[in-house]
């Protein structure tokens, strides 16, 4: 888990933060959380954005990968480039607000960059070809159309609470994902 940023009073969370852990960095906060959890776990943090230049340092030592960045530039591109190279499978988690959905990205198959190289509006442009490709294959996700086309009307902006939900949804189709892999 990566992230530079230190968290304020409207960040904090009850699930994930306490009042203590106001300004602090919440990759820290989240690791030991996490850790208070499940003890035997390895959980590894940084406090460090993420940037095309420190992704191979970052990428060492792991079989799994989750691309949770924000496309605002190059840089899940490049990230996901550097997985395959490695042949490290990468779960990509989308958040619709009230539904998320997860894309896996197999090393020796298609690049989701295939899509499109343009970072701006790339997680609808996902959310579309998936509803596209299931539509073609005879089996449409009714669900994710509607909620693309509720994403599009409310002009990608979407309230806070139903951005916790799909997170939630998200996170937890990435751990199956990544126990079934």
């Amino acid at each position: 888990y990566t992230a530079l940023n230190t968290l304020s009073l409207h960040d904090a969370l009850p699930i994930y933060y306490t009042e203590n852990d106001i300004g602090r960095y919440k990759a820290e906060c989240l690791a030991e959380r996490l850790q208070s959890i499940n003890p035997d776990a390895q959980i590894d943090f940084h406090t460090e954005f993420l940037t095309p230049d420190n992704i191979e340092e970052m990428l060492n030592e792991h079989d799994v990968a989750i691309n949770a960045l924000d496309f605002k530039d190059k840089t899940p591109f490049v990230f996901d480039e550097i997985c395959k190279e490695r042949k490290i499978p990468v779960l990509h988690p989308y958040n619709f607000g009230w539904a998320g959905f997860v894309t896996i990205v197999d090393p020796w198959g298609h690049s989701l960059s295939e899509l499109t190289e343009e970072p701006k509006g790339f997680e609808l442009k996902v959310a579309e070809y998936v509803t596209g490709h299931g539509a073609f294959w005879n089996q449409p996700k009714e669900w994710l159309e509607k909620i693309v086309t509720q994403y599009k009307k409310e002009n990608e902006m979407l309230p806070p609470p139903q951005l916790s939900i799909a997170s939630w949804i998200a996170a937890g189709l990435c751990t199956t994902a990544d126990r079934k892999s």
